[in-house]
């Protein structure tokens, strides 16, 4: 049985539940519910784009499925490739920069426009 990376989406809404209201809350929850969220929604587009027959190359596979959700024509992929392209960006300065304030609006945004994204995701045949 594969992982089900929705669990991804999951649990970064419940790292940011932990944090409502709290004054200040946690940046390192809110930092892991960006991750997590961009974790999920990429692993499960890579799939989908894998289970169509779309080879993904190992070296900047990031890169790969966002372009190839991006290039494909088709509304609801371009704007999966836009959250990706957006959410990676998030991802990246939460896991690497030292200097960046993260507070709960901008995880909770990741987080939303993750699960947006795979209802988007769910909608394609």
């Amino acid at each position: 049985m594969s992982f089900d990376w929705i669990l991804y989406i999951e649990l970064s809404k419940e790292l940011l539940e932990t944090q409502r209201g709290k004054d200040p809350p946690k940046e390192e929850y809110l930092r892991s519910a960006i991750s997590r969220a961009y974790y999920g929604i990429y692993c499960l587009a890579r799939n989908y784009l894998e289970l169509k027959g779309n080879a993904i190359a190992e070296k900047d596979s990031h890169r790969a499925v966002r372009e190839a959700y991006l290039s494909s024509g088709n509304k609801q992929k371009i704007k999966i490739g836009d959250d990706l392209g957006r959410l990676h960006r998030k991802r990246k300065e939460a896991d690497y920069e030292n200097d960046v304030k993260i507070g709960f609006a901008e995880a909770n945004l990741a987080y939303q426009m993750a699960f947006k994204a795979v209802q988007n995701l769910s909608k394609l045949t």
